[in-house]
């Protein structure tokens, strides 16, 4: 409860910035090992800034963004992790699940082009 309330100090974040076993750090997260950690969770324990394996972090985040919409069944919650990952057409997908067609129709386009 204690490192849930307070998350991990900043010397912990170090010493888990400067290990080898991250996989294994991070698998030990009790957040890691429910069906839906949200990123309070994960930021408590400062994950942002001792995971370097980029694989690792975007698992992270996808597991995040998909928490985060089942929630409240709200794309709006899981739009900056999805943008994040580069995952447009599972935005749009989201969007179309709860008949947002405005929001579905602007992920649709090339958000490259200068218009959108």
């Amino acid at each position: 409860m204690e490192l849930k309330k307070f998350g991990l100090s900043a010397a912990n974040i170090i010493w888990a910035q400067h290990s080898e076993t991250e996989t294994e750090l991070l698998n030990a997260l009790p957040a890691m090992h429910k069906t839906s950690p949200t990123w309070e969770e994960l930021r408590g324990l400062g994950v942002a800034w001792w995971l370097k394996n980029t694989a690792s972090l975007r698992i992270c985040a996808e597991e995040v963004a998909k928490a985060a919409f089942q929630q409240n069944q709200d794309s709006m919650d899981a739009l900056l992790f999805y943008i994040a990952l580069h995952k447009k057409n599972v935005l749009t997908y989201l969007f179309k699940t709860i008949r947002n067609e405005a929001m579905a129709n602007i992920f649709m386009n090339d958000l490259n082009q200068d218009y959108w």
